[in-house]
């Protein structure tokens, strides 16, 4: 209003106004003053306009957040995969170019690691290809009842040779005839990962338990290690992807979640961890 009364030009004026309905307008103006005494206003709506804007505003967040998910995935793709590569093809250029050299056990030592680092590795390249599925919309969500006994049993057998490796010890209270309601390949995921995990950070002849309780509509499933622990600044960038978190344990969070649960972790250094997560039972 100044600006008009001294005689200058308002061309891109914009607010808004509620309307009966309750929703929202946005006006944009054009106005000019005229004869000292008169001032000409021209307005439309611009609503869609600043609708677009905004949805533009989004996307272009979103693809920003994309672009850092694929540096993220390329900076796995080169760090962890390229590490076991390494072992595999280590160890089986010692098998051929040493074999007459070596005992049987430490053949068979050769042989063993060599399948606990293809199985580490299959596990990893499972959780890449989901992880990719999962941003692009095309990892489908099927939720339906199943035993956890019968999960967790398949999963166990799967992670026992990386275990064994290791002499570690794994304590399973599982409940075989309790059912959940939940995405199976999900819930196997997250199982598998939280189980790896502890593997990896628990010393030789260490320790993992494995307990499952229920209420009335969420079971609660725990994996504790008497592994190295972490201190207070690894806990607070465990689940962010884009902190240096393990892609398997953003997958955790991510799938708990999908299906209606929730999961934390407790953790002391040198003292190992503890991780808690929720799936739905059915209803009753």
């Amino acid at each position: 209003m100044n600006r008009l009364s001294s005689g200058g030009l308002v061309l891109n004026f914009e607010n808004r106004y509620r309307a009966k309905d309750g929703t929202y307008k946005w006006i944009e103006w054009k106005s000019i003053p005229y004869g000292g005494s008169l001032i000409y206003a021209a307005a439309r709506d611009i609503t869609e306009r600043k609708e677009n804007e905004l949805k533009l505003a989004e996307l272009s967040l979103e693809l920003q957040q994309l672009i850092k998910d694929k540096d993220r995935f390329i900076s796995i793709l080169a760090h962890d995969l390229r590490n076991p590569f390494n072992s595999l093809l280590g160890l089986s250029n010692l098998l051929v170019s040493e074999r007459n050299q070596m005992d049987e056990e430490e053949v068979e030592n050769c042989i063993k690691t060599i399948n606990q680092v293809s199985l580490q590795t299959y596990n990893l390249l499972e959780d890449l290809l989901m992880w990719y599925r999962s941003q692009a919309g095309r990892l489908p969500f099927e939720p339906k009842v199943f035993y956890v006994g019968d999960v967790c049993r398949e999963v166990m057998a799967n992670l026992k040779i990386i275990a064994s490796a290791k002499s570690i010890t794994i304590e399973c209270n599982k409940p075989d005839k309790e059912a959940l309601f939940a995405d199976v390949n999900m819930f196997k995921t997250v199982v598998r990962n939280l189980i790896t995990n502890s593997i990896k950070f628990t010393p030789e002849k260490g320790k993992i338990g494995i307990d499952f309780s229920v209420d009335k509509e969420f079971a609660t499933i725990t994996v504790s290690d008497n592994g190295i622990g972490m201190d207070e600044n690894q806990l607070a960038k465990i689940w962010d992807f884009n902190n240096n978190a393990g892609l398997g344990l953003v997958l955790c969070k991510e799938f708990t979640q999908k299906n209606g649960g929730t999961i934390h972790v407790e953790s002391e250094l040198g003292k190992g961890s503890r991780f808690s997560f929720t799936v739905p039972v059915p209803e009753a």
